[in-house]
């Protein structure tokens, strides 16, 4: 049994670091692991690494490699697409668990489209608080982060709850880049789910805080102008490579499943 002395030492150690504003409700930090979920949308298991999709789960562990001795060490990847439907959000999911199958790799998922959140909705989170509780300093980032049943090492920190005029100023706010840094030493990799390019300014502020940022874009759904004007909207020196999603059906990009270039 600990010792309820220190136990409470450290409670009011962790409570007298965080001062949210006067008049807001704070949610206590946890103490301990990370509450868990299991990975699935409906009936399907999200992470194709048991051997239900061989040829994908080998193109994200490609994708896993590419980032891990990417020249440029990036820690913190924003993933962005053209236009909704291009499969964002399941490419994060994805390349996060590649990524937490490595042997002492801790992955985050942040969903930080506050908006539609996408993923926090599809893994059944969308009630919780994450991302937008810790920006307005209502929660501490070990309270709202979840972890994957099926991959110990891969985490979660849902959208949480604000409206979606708040959205921008969360992420125009320091604490953001606080929050970022903070995660920055906490996981291995961290990959940020944000809003398509160009339909809100929530992308761009999540690519500026950001180590560099992957566009994913499905061939037989994605606009044409609409990728090049995406593309060219992205600094050069922030595009770490383009995830092409069910690219068997654009025979133009030759390559089956997912590929990435840069």
């Amino acid at each position: 049994m600990g010792n309820p002395r220190m136990a409470q030492s450290r409670a009011d150690a962790e409570q007298s670091a965080f001062n949210p504003p006067a008049g807001m409700p704070v949610i206590a930090p946890a103490i301990g692991e990370y509450r868990s979920v299991n990975l699935r949308f409906g009936d399907e298991p999200l992470l194709p690494f048991d051997s239900v999709d061989p040829k994908a789960a080998e193109q994200y562990r490609m994708i896993r490699g590419k980032l891990l001795h990417h020249p440029a060490g990036p820690r913190l990847i924003a993933v962005t697409s053209p236009g909704p439907g291009d499969g964002k959000s399941i490419t994060a999911i994805n390349i996060a668990g590649a990524i937490a199958l490595k042997d002492k790799m801790k992955a985050l998922i942040v969903d930080a489209d506050m908006r539609r959140r996408g993923i926090s909705s599809m893994l059944g989170l969308g009630d919780l608080p994450g991302l937008a509780e810790v920006l307005r300093g209502e929660a501490h980032i070990e309270n709202v982060v979840v972890s994957a049943n099926e991959l110990p090492n891969l985490h979660i920190l849902p959208a949480g709850q604000t409206e979606n005029s708040n959205a921008a100023e969360l992420l125009e706010s320091a604490r953001w880049r606080e929050t970022a840094a903070e995660l920055r030493r906490r996981f291995s990799m961290v990959i940020v789910d944000t809003v398509p390019i160009g339909l809100v300014v929530d992308s761009e502020l999540v690519q500026l805080v950001s180590d560099g940022t992957i566009v994913v874009v499905r061939p037989d759904h994605t606009d044409r102008a609409r990728c090049r004007e995406a593309l060219s909207s992205v600094r050069k020196e922030k595009l770490l490579g383009v995830v092409v999603n069910c690219s068997e059906d654009w025979l133009f990009w030759g390559t089956p499943s997912y590929s990435y270039y840069r």
